[in-house]
């Protein structure tokens, strides 16, 4: 760095002769200065300079009441003009002569917002001089400007501002922005500016910033990392920062500042949407899995999020229904899946899922508990159910007619319903299939399924599947709807007839008891009484 000393008085001595010359013909210029010294060096705004100089007389005679002031036309001077010195006579030469020279003395206070450069005072001298003339001589006014050039320094004046942080993240460390400005009237130079922790933030990573030359004017920014505390709330807070650099007249500076930083804690919003279903619809007494969007719809950090999906009318949820997230950050989302089924009894067509969603806030310090319902459209539907079989079943027997009775216990029409049965050994169909138009809420249906039995096989009960397959009406032409049934189909031992015939024999043979035990009474009545006789 180059660093400008005194002020570059340059008062410069004009020829003696040259200037007499001239002065003698008007007298105008005819002083100068002589030993400028300015104090104190260097000089700086807002700080006070003394002048000390002496004049220089190269007119050809005394000068004659001299007015002297020292005037500007820039604000180096606050207040112009300064003063003024009036002298009587100033003879030729330096003022004084060659012994006591006299010196003149101008004290004046530099603004302290005056920009650091060069500057010029003008020590204006009005006097009278002695002109001959034909009658004699006579005094003519003149005037003497002597110009003084002067380098004031400025100071720099460091400001440190944080922008406000809306997005504190307690306990989570995040950038924070610091604009340095050089808001003084000179330039910053070996600028640096180290950020202390402290209670509220602390540093991670690098804290100190070599910045360099900042002019006046000018400004850097910075990004520290700062880790705010756990416990942070809504409020200002400062920034402890050490602040060094040096003027351009070579003074160190050691400042100790604080940042003031405005803090909010955003409040998040937990909600929760679909964002699949699979099937699309959802049919009385079927199955559904929801693709489902947990979102944080506000501008602040949730932690220990719950997201809890509960059973309620006729909606039933699967077992995994309980979610926990320990943070979900603002604009962002967990996707999660979840199974449930629409009850055989449902009856209405709009039902709510409640969901009980639980979270705190980024600095633990407030707690939300709400509960959202997501709306289910259940959609109409054919249900089927097996009241009952009969047929008389026996190994070895073929082609034998077994009659499912199924009931259509839902609240749609099944249209173009296929029922198709499944058996274990020792059964077998000779038909599987059973074709039906159509079958409204509540009516039922004897769908005869032919069968065989092994010879082999033993009495008892077996196992049979019921599998329906129908269209709706509220569905799309090409879906398909299918559920099945189980229940039991019996096989007795051969020479048995049905549980009927056993029955009916039962009684026969109770009858015929009863008459001939009539008979036999009546016969026995009879020979008793002729006996008698």
């Amino acid at each position: 760095m180059t660093y400008k000393y005194a002020m570059f008085a340059l008062v410069t001595f004009a020829c003696i002769f040259s200037a007499a010359a001239m002065a003698q013909s008007s007298g105008d210029n005819a002083l100068s200065i002589a030993s400028l010294k300015v104090t104190p060096q260097p000089l700086v705004a807002g700080s006070n300079a003394t002048l000390v100089f002496q004049l220089y007389n190269s007119y050809s005679s005394s000068l004659n009441n001299v007015n002297i002031q020292v005037t500007a036309a820039n604000p180096v001077i606050n207040v112009s003009p300064s003063s003024s010195t009036l002298v009587s006579s100033i003879g030729t030469g330096l003022y004084g002569g060659g012994i006591g020279y006299s010196n003149f003395y101008y004290t004046f206070h530099i603004p302290s917002t005056l920009q650091a450069g060069e500057y010029t005072l003008d020590v204006v001298a009005n006097y009278q001089t002695p002109q001959p003339t034909s009658q004699g001589t006579t005094s003519l006014p003149a005037e003497s400007i002597m110009p003084i050039n002067l380098y004031v320094y400025g100071n720099p004046q460091i400001n440190i501002t944080a922008s406000s942080q809306s997005q504190i993240i307690p306990g989570v460390q995040s950038p924070i922005q610091i604009t340095v400005l050089n808001g003084g009237t000179d330039k910053a130079y070996n600028l640096t500016v180290a950020i202390e922790s402290s209670n509220s933030f602390k540093v991670v990573g690098p804290n100190v910033f070599n910045i360099g030359s900042l002019a006046s004017g000018a400004q850097q920014i910075i990004t520290p990392s700062l880790q705010p505390s756990s416990s942070i709330s809504n409020g200002t807070y400062y920034v402890n920062a050490v602040v060094s650099y040096t003027t351009a007249y070579n003074t160190k500076v050691k400042k100790n500042m604080s940042i003031p930083l405005d803090v909010v804690i955003n409040s998040p919003n937990i909600v929760v949407s679909i964002e699949n279903a699979n099937p699309q619809n959802i049919y009385i007494g079927s199955n559904q899995t929801l693709t489902l969007s947990i979102q944080n719809i506000g501008l602040g950090e949730a932690k220990n999020v719950s997201v809890n999906f509960m059973s309620a009318g006729g909606i039933a949820t699967g077992s995994a229904s309980n979610f926990f997230f320990g943070s979900i950050a603002p604009g962002t989302s967990q996707t999660e899946s979840l199974f449930i089924k629409a009850n055989q009894s449902s009856v209405q067509q709009n039902y709510s899922i409640p969901i009980l969603i639980n979270y705190s806030d980024s600095n633990y310090l407030s707690k939300v508990s709400k509960t959202q319902n997501l709306k289910i459209n259940v959609q109409s539907s054919a249900l089927f159910n097996v009241t009952g079989t009969t047929g008389t079943l026996t190994p070895g027997a073929s082609y034998v007619p077994l009659t499912v009775n199924i009931k259509n216990i839902g609240n749609a029409q099944a249209q173009q319903v296929t029922f198709s049965v499944q058996t274990i050994y020792p059964l077998s169909p000779v038909n599987p299939n059973v074709y039906v138009s159509d079958l409204s809420p509540g009516q039922s249906v004897n769908a005869i399924f032919y069968m065989s039995v092994d010879q082999n096989g033993n009495s008892g009960s077996y196992p049979i599947t019921i599998y329906e397959q129908w269209k709706q009406a509220n569905a799309a032409q090409s879906q398909e709807f299918s559920s099945s049934q189980n229940y039991f189909a019996t096989v007795s031992s051969k020479g048995q007839g049905s549980q009927t015939g056993y029955i009916i024999g039962a009684i026969v043979v109770i009858v015929i008891a009863v008459f001939a035990y009539r008979i036999i009474g009546r016969r026995k009545k009879a020979a008793s009484s002729a006996k008698k006789k």
